[in-house]
């Protein structure tokens, strides 16, 4: 993406930046993102290369690495141009009101979605059947009782939420998050081992029966590289494992001595450390499972298999720690949609942002504990907001804005005493298309947004059409 720059002034007519709340250094901002990106997909990877094969499920993962840092520079070169960090303030300013609500609202609807996969994880980890840490260390209690395990999941996300949830989410800034994303980040890390310590060297009772005594073996029965239709299953979660967008705007906003320069460092090393940690557990677990890799590969290992436990815990702390980054972003969403930003993380009262963790936590607990299915919803969330949000609105955006920026500057050597920027109408959905395709500076964008709808498309397509038994 070397074409993409930054205008040299915003749409303000200035070059200075909104510095009061940028207060977070480049290492705790790295932990956080890091944080934010890494969780549920972890262990989804090794299938992904099953559906799609070892060689291009790797070279996916790669491309979606880029493309999603390219994205989240793209959502900040925007914030520079706009003068603002709100999406809708910032969709507003490009393209009017209407996209500008109509990103916001996707905004909320994937972390919503985001917000309650965390749920149905947390209960997977601690009280799922043959997965959950609870059967094996509290069996026949509240915290596992296998005659009512809906009653037990209900107990421990309640506890989850009193005891994690509810008070990271009241918190105001993301950087506050900082150390509970240093114990994720080592959690992670931790899960990353276990896989690679049960390929190269198959400790006894870490497998199921099933996979030892297949035939052919699985570790001889690889698809090394192909392309088939199924390739598109792996698409969209490989691109919900890398998607911490919802939050770019705040990230940016905090970044002390902002700059796009930093923020690529802060985004790519982020990035970089998540695809070694998706590339190990991926490359791994499917060289050790094959054809037999699930879509959650813990549950490829014995269900009392210890170290696979531990691995349960660490994912565990992983998703509990990385819900409030996804709840911070849906209240943001909730007061631009809500209170049109009369109301920010900053500065609304703590009752306002007590009700809506409230409000969110209850909601999505009730339908994390009825739920516990999460791989359809990923693929949904990924193929159509995750598109939306990473692939086809920051493009489209940035190029409006720079459509914008390039009117305000040739109005300004005209009649530089009559002009008023504030008054400037936003660019139109013509212009911005024309731009982006006509303009050489914007064909990277270009690429990038029509990337997001052919994938996006062809993604939910074969869901729908496998949910519906037409493929198999």
């Amino acid at each position: 993406m070397a074409d993409i720059h930054c205008s040299e002034y915003d749409l303000h007519g200035t070059t200075e930046k909104k510095d009061t709340k940028a207060t977070a250094h480049v290492l705790p901002s790295i932990l956080n993102l890091i944080n934010n990106v890494l969780g549920a997909g972890l262990f989804s990877m090794p299938w992904c290369l099953r559906q799609a094969s070892l060689g291009s499920g790797v070279l996916l993962l790669i491309f979606c690495a880029v493309m999603n840092t390219a994205s989240f520079v793209i959502i900040s070169m925007c914030c520079d141009l706009a003068g603002e960090f709100s999406y809708l303030k910032m969709g507003r300013l490009a393209l009017g009101n209407t996209f500008g609500l109509c990103l916001q609202s996707v905004v909320a609807l994937y972390t919503l979605g985001s917000t309650i996969s965390f749920v149905v994880l947390t209960g997977d980890f601690l009280v799922g059947k043959e997965t959950g840490v609870f059967e094996y260390f509290a069996n026949n209690t509240i915290l596992y009782n296998p005659s009512n395990e809906t009653a037990s999941r209900a107990f421990i996300v309640t506890m989850c939420a009193v005891l994690f949830f509810f008070p990271l989410s009241i918190l105001r800034n993301l950087d506050a998050l900082k150390y509970t994303s240093a114990l994720s980040c080592l959690a992670s890390f931790y899960a990353a081992v276990l896989t690679c310590a049960v390929y190269f060297w198959a400790p006894t009772g870490a497998m199921l029966p099933s996979e030892i005594h297949a035939h052919p073996p699985l570790r001889e029965d690889i698809r090394w590289f192909a392309f088939p239709l199924s390739f598109w299953e792996a698409v969209p979660i490989v691109n919900v494992a890398f998607t911490a967008h919802y939050n770019a705007g705040r990230f940016y906003e905090e970044l002390s001595n902002r700059s796009t320069k930093r923020i690529t460092m802060v985004s790519g090393t982020a990035m970089g450390f998540s695809l070694a940690l998706y590339g190990v557990v991926a490359v791994m677990g499917y060289l050790t499972f094959g054809r037999m890799t699930k879509g959650n590969v813990l549950e490829n290992f014995a269900p009392n298999y210890s170290l696979a436990i531990g691995a349960r815990i660490a994912l565990a702390v992983v998703v509990i720690f990385t819900l409030p980054l996804a709840a911070h972003s849906l209240r943001s969403s909730m007061f631009a949609l809500f209170w049109d930003n009369k109301y920010t993380s900053d500065n609304a009262p703590r009752s306002i942002i007590a009700s809506i963790s409230i409000g969110v936590l209850v909601a999505c607990g009730i339908i994390g504990v009825i739920f516990t299915k999460i791989e359809v919803v990923l693929a949904y969330k990924g193929g159509i907001f995750g598109s939306c949000l990473v692939y086809i609105f920051p493009p489209l955006m940035l190029v409006a804005l720079r459509v914008r920026a390039d009117r305000s500057s040739m109005e300004r050597l005209l009649v530089p005493q009559a002009y008023d920027v504030a008054s400037d109408p936003p660019a139109s959905f013509k212009e911005t298309i024309i731009a982006m395709f006509m303009q050489q500076k914007n064909w990277p964008l270009a690429f990038m947004f029509v990337w997001g709808i052919l994938s996006g498309s062809l993604s939910v397509t074969v869901t729908v059409l496998k949910q519906a038994g037409l493929i198999g």
